[in-house]
């Protein structure tokens, strides 16, 4: 800490004031990793990750501008990749349930074919 003065109060050095704001840009930077890991993890649970992701992405980009830490570039990259993991498996799912869609609509169209041609062979 700082020196005192004649009430006991503590005085404040810049040194002090320096780790006081570094803290707080630290503190997010711990959460935009932790958050970009919560996102990677739960990349499935698309209404979880995808907030978990854009707020590491923010999170990093605020705490990275007051310096450069590792832990918000962590954060940073894990919650890119996560976005990008999501946006993929969002497509690939569609294109999945497109696809059974089309095969279950070309399997009824067939068993409708042969009970109207069943019934003319008699």
């Amino acid at each position: 800490m700082g020196e005192e003065n004649q009430n006991n109060d503590p005085i404040i050095t810049n040194g002090d004031q320096n780790q006081q704001g570094n803290h707080g840009k630290n503190g997010l930077a711990i959460a935009a990793m932790v958050l970009g890991i919560i996102s990677l993890v739960l990349f499935f649970y698309w209404y979880i990750a995808f907030p978990c992701a854009v707020l590491a992405i923010i999170f990093a980009v605020i705490s990275r501008k007051h310096g450069k830490n590792g832990m918000a570039t962590a954060g940073l990259v894990t919650g890119i990749i996560s976005i990008v993991v999501e946006i993929i498996m969002i497509f690939a799912l569609t294109m999945l349930g497109l696809a059974i869609f089309n095969q279950a609509s070309d399997i009824m169209n067939d068993n409708l074919n042969l009970t109207t041609y069943q019934h003319y062979d008699l």
